[in-house]
């Protein structure tokens, strides 16, 4: 039986390879891969059917990337082995000149490598009459006097040809007056595709060491140098053999003394699996590294994880993976998912039957050094069953956030992303005087792992995310922001820690959960009670401040003494408290009749709740306080209003305090 991860990749290479939508590139063939065109000189030889020069063009700003085909030796050459290791067609000009670039002893050895490979293929019945028409023109003319005769590479300033600086640029052929229909340009046309994996592999079955191979059971040629699947991870591979003799990571205890001692994957399976890999992670990745975050950068690999359904069809997508990590966050005010668009439909209705019964399979990947990169995680369901845990997720973990389309706080999920950057960010001031949140890029990939797994495994919050959400909620003066974006940050932190603090209590104390959404005016929680105390104190402080405003004295608006204070709050509670409520009082003294009376009204309604005589009624805090402090301000700012569901009422100014 094949590994499930692997057996995935394998799955998912025979139903795409030749049915790639038509917006998607093409997932490389066996004995294919692909390179990026960027960073390097690219130079294009066009020749005739009969092997005879017709143009060049000279290109050092192309982007995208060129399907190669490759050698099981070539896809994986190191610098070391590069110069006689050369790719099938396509490759650097060092490979393609024989009066250039010479050894001590007067040869190309890049060249004569080469053009024995060419030969051996033009030669065989599998050939193909583009690439016999390039072996024709190769072993009569030299492509770098007919470049330098038609002024395609440029002379320096002195009048010299520094052809050093095109030694490794990468040439590639276009045939024309060929006889099929199919492109000029070689990286392109099937027929030479088919032509290179039918010779190859025909080549490799005759001169592999044949053994059984792990994965299908059965004997085959199997493969020693595995590819390298993912471009953006360099010398890095998924799959690799080191021994003792050929190679400094030996294995532990020197277990095995030859390659043939190892487990084996045949070459056809390795090629399908490293191909589909990097077609995964080319096409419908997500990359999890701190660079998704507005202001953030990094030179570190990110991770990827790909969520995609082996038995692939023309809708597969990323299974709304990009909603739920916030990989498309442009600012703070989209970090997190409505309970009213597209998602909730299909989540809460299930009603995408197209998919419903198939398999749906998660990996994230992660680069350990220039040699290895591997899976950190997998998961197989049934797309029903994956759906499911989205929806336990989205109904657990969830708060009220400013929706800046709908100009309105609605009830909605924060993404993991968003999460992880409340959790673990530094507010830092961006060149536009914009506030936002940097984050370490290990512990922002470590932690989206953990919650992904959470959400995945349907697992329970880590209390120490929700210690270091409320520690990050209870230190507002770190985050106060700019005049402008006044506590945006921290009203982000504030929303995002009591929708994990409700995903929590729905895990571990279900009637809580269930009570979280709305003020509970019954709730005798000294922390909850703590919190609601704290929020009147500052609504109290506020509206005085905001008629004054209102009366022309501008220069009365400041923050508040509850925000000043918070920290020293969240500590000691009571003792702060008593010392808050004689500083808000002359600011309730200035409030009109009806306004103060109800502000001590609900001041007394709160306090007598509290059981003053507890010896511990000092101590610090729990989480639970943050929503008590948002749910009674909430409270306090729709009294007027009369509206009894808060996630429908219109905010003005969602900077406000």
């Amino acid at each position: 039986m094949r590994m499930p991860l692997l057996n995935d990749l394998i799955v998912t290479y025979d139903a795409v390879s030749g049915h790639e939508p038509d917006e998607m590139e093409c997932i490389a063939p066996v004995g294919h891969h692909y390179v990026s065109n960027n960073n390097k000189t690219v130079i294009d030889i066009k020749i005739d059917g009969e092997g005879n020069f017709v143009d060049a063009e000279v290109n050092s700003k192309l982007d995208g990337k060129t399907l190669l085909a490759v050698t099981e030796a070539s896809c994986s050459r190191v610098s070391k082995a590069a110069a006689t290791t050369p790719h099938a067609l396509n490759d650097s000009l060092m490979f393609m000149t024989s009066g250039y670039y010479h050894d001590r002893e007067g040869e190309n050895p890049s060249y004569m490598a080469y053009i024995g490979q060419l030969e051996s293929w033009a030669e065989s019945e599998y050939s193909c009459p583009q690439v016999r028409s390039i072996y024709s023109y190769l072993i009569k003319r030299d492509p770098v006097d007919d470049l330098i005769s038609k002024g395609k590479i440029p002379r320096e300033k002195n009048g010299d040809i520094e052809l050093n600086k095109f030694q490794k640029a990468l040439v590639r052929w276009i045939v024309l007056e060929h006889p099929d229909d199919g492109p000029d340009e070689t990286w392109k046309n099937k027929e030479v595709m088919t032509s290179w994996e039918n010779y190859y592999s025909s080549w490799h079955r005759k001169n592999a060491r044949h053994m059984l191979d792990a994965l299908s059971g059965q004997i085959c040629d199997s493969e020693n140098l595995h590819p390298k699947a993912i471009s953006s991870y360099g010398n890095s591979k998924l799959i690799s053999i080191a021994t003792k003799e050929d190679s400094t990571l030996h294995f532990k205890g020197e277990r095995f003394n030859s390659a043939e001692q190892t487990l084996q994957i045949g070459y056809q399976d390795s090629q399908k699996i490293h191909n589909a890999l990097g077609w995964l992670i080319d096409t419908q990745s997500i990359a999890i590294s701190k660079n998704a975050l507005p202001f953030e950068q990094t030179d570190e690999k990110p991770r990827y994880i790909v969520c995609w359904m082996p038995g692939y069809q023309e809708n597969n997508r990323k299974f709304y993976l990009e909603k739920l990590t916030g990989a498309k966050i442009n600012d703070t005010a989209s970090s997190y998912v409505s309970h009213k668009g597209k998602l909730h439909d299909v989540l809460y209705g299930l009603k995408d039957q197209s998919f419903i019964h198939n398999r749906i399979s998660v990996f994230m990947t992660d680069r350990s050094g220039d040699g290895r990169f591997s899976p950190v995680m997998y998961r197989s369901f049934s797309a029903e069953e994956y759906l499911l845990k989205l929806k336990n997720w989205y109904e657990s973990c969830r708060w009220y956030f400013w929706n800046n389309e709908q100009k309105k706080i609605t009830l909605s999920t924060p993404t993991l992303f968003g999460i992880v950057k409340c959790a673990y960010g530094t507010e830092r001031i961006s060149n536009e005087d914009t506030p936002y949140l940097d984050v370490n890029d290990s512990v922002f990939k470590d932690t989206v792992n953990t919650l992904l797994a959470v959400v995945l495994d349907g697992r329970s919050v880590p209390d120490s995310l929700v210690r270091r959400l409320t520690a990050q909620a209870s230190a507002p003066e770190r985050f106060s922001g700019t005049e402008k974006y006044r506590w945006r940050n921290w009203k982000e932190i504030l929303n995002t820690a009591c929708a994990v603090l409700h995903k929590y209590h729905v895990d571990y104390k279900h009637e809580e959960g269930e009570r979280d959404l709305v003020l509970d005016k019954q709730n005798s929680d000294r922390s909850y009670l703590f919190g609601r105390l704290l929020a009147v104190m500052d609504r109290i402080e506020n509206t005085a401040m905001n008629r004054k405003n209102a009366e022309g004295d501008k220069k009365n608006h400041r923050d508040t003494n509850a925000m000043r204070l918070w920290s020293a709050y969240a500590a000691h509670p009571y003792s702060c408290f008593l010392n808050l409520r004689n500083t808000v009082a002359p600011y309730l003294s200035s409030l009109p009749y009806g306004s103060r009376k109800f502000y001590e009204d609900e001041i007394q309604e709160i306090y007598i709740k509290l059981n003053i005589n507890d010896k511990k009624i000092n101590r610090p805090l729990d989480p639970e306080y943050l929503m008590g402090f948002y749910l009674e301000r909430d409270a306090l700012e729709t009294y007027r209003e009369n509206k009894t569901d808060p996630s429908e009422r219109n905010e003005t100014n969602e900077n406000d305090q």
